[in-house]
């Protein structure tokens, strides 16, 4: 039945439409991120952070975990590396999933350096100065990580 329109030449007849809803994305991202870690560690454990839920839903309507993927490993030089969520592995009855990179924020390690004891008589020339430095990480040494 239509109503409210009125034509003097015409009358109407119904038909039917459809309506179609899709389902709409949630963003799946990097919970806190940027992450940081200090060079020489190993990958921190990432965790998901969900974006764009309609009707007061909320995570618990999600089955599966995402994975997170990026090239940093526990070698990789200071910096900022992409980390991307890998939605596959996620399913809701009204949800379609978008991944949204995040980033890892690799900061230097902190190195010690200790300066040498060294003894000299009155009046005697300056012994050469030294100096050891400490916390290198993984196979670095002094040697092939710094200069001086």
């Amino acid at each position: 039945m239509v109503t409210g329109l009125t034509a003097t030449n015409y009358t109407f007849v119904a038909s039917a439409g459809t309506l179609n809803i899709t389902k709409p994305a949630l963003t799946v991202g990097v919970h806190g991120t940027p992450v940081s870690k200090t060079y020489g560690a190993a990958n921190p454990t990432f965790t998901a952070s969900y974006a764009r839920f309609v009707k007061g839903d909320t995570a618990s309507v999600i089955t599966g975990t995402p994975t997170f993927t990026t090239t940093a490993v526990t070698s990789s030089p200071a910096g900022v590396y992409a980390v991307t969520p890998v939605v596959t592995g996620l399913w809701a009855t009204n949800y379609t999933f978008l991944g949204s990179a995040g980033s890892l924020n690799i900061i230097a390690a902190q190195l010690t350096v200790t300066a040498n004891s060294v003894n000299k008589a009155h009046g005697a020339v300056n012994p050469a100065l030294t100096y050891t430095i400490t916390g290198f990480q993984g196979t670095d040494t002094q040697a092939n990580s710094t200069t001086a």
